[in-house]
């Protein structure tokens, strides 16, 4: 029970260093956690009442940013659950006016469940959806992964590169292929710098992120991803068994075998 504890615990975790807020006010800590859509918010409800604690109130909320209106779910908590995550490593107060702090060496050097948690939440918040890019003037689309990303002023932009490239060895540990991290002004907003970390986008890398990774609290994210990564899944494994007739074709050619006998062989025409 305490192991599985922990990996919730990795998973709230990971989702507040994205979508979450933390503070201590004159009536104690608090963490404040943002949702897409209330069916995240009850699962995060569900993972706090297999912790322990009570449900609380979902406030729905709408927020207007550079012009677009968001509609998202908020829940709040007080004392005992902040307090942890305060230990745990979280940032204090509005992140992207402060240091970020390294990934915590107790995901670092914990198990992979917990690196796997810790990462599925954290890409529920900041994480993008797996998505195809329609080419025009080519037969197939291609497929994206596109870079986590998220915002620091210029004087703490440094310590969140460090961040990322922690968040980067989570990944490799799953052997999810990532780039180097790499930093852009925000154009929008003064004093905003975007550290992105962008994702390897082979089809073994987006089937391996799936499967190993994907996103905790964010519902959209995982159907809209599920479609693609089914189709990358069915085309990989088409490849692999036409990549293994090859192998068996070449291996009876070897043998003296003629065209038409491999195709009795194989069970396959000999157009094929």
């Amino acid at each position: 029970q305490n192991t599985k504890n922990v990996e919730l615990i990795a998973r709230i975790f990971g989702f507040m260093m994205s979508d979450g807020s933390c503070g201590i006010y004159t009536h104690g800590p608090q963490i404040q956690l943002t949702f897409g859509s209330k069916i995240d918010s009850e699962e995060f409800m569900d993972d706090m009442e297999k912790l322990g604690y009570s449900k609380n109130k979902v406030l729905e909320t709408w927020s207007e940013v550079q012009g677009v209106v968001h509609h998202s779910y908020q829940v709040i908590y007080n004392n005992s659950i902040a307090t942890l995550m305060i230990s745990l490593g979280m940032t204090l107060g509005k992140k992207t006016e402060k240091s970020s702090n390294c990934v915590p060496g107790w995901l670092m050097n914990g198990s992979k469940l917990v690196q796997r948690e810790f990462l599925s939440g954290f890409q529920g918040g900041n994480g993008s959806k797996i998505r195809y890019n329609d080419l025009h003037g080519r037969k197939s689309p291609n497929f994206i992964l596109n870079t986590t990303s998220q915002s620091k002023n210029e004087e703490h932009k440094d310590s969140h590169v460090l961040f990322m490239n922690g968040i980067k060895k989570l990944f490799e540990n799953f052997g999810v292929r990532c780039k180097n991290v790499y930093v852009t002004k925000n154009q929008q907003q003064a004093n905003r710098y975007c550290i992105h970390l962008p994702f390897e986008c082979s089809r073994s890398n987006i089937i391996s992120y799936f499967e190993n990774i994907g996103y905790s609290y964010d519902h959209h994210k995982y159907i809209d991803s599920l479609a693609i990564y089914e189709y990358l899944k069915y085309q990989d494994d088409y490849i692999k068994k036409i990549d293994e007739c090859k192998k068996d074709i070449i291996a009876y050619q070897c043998k003296g075998f003629s065209i038409r006998q491999i195709s009795e062989k194989l069970d396959i025409t000999v157009q094929k």
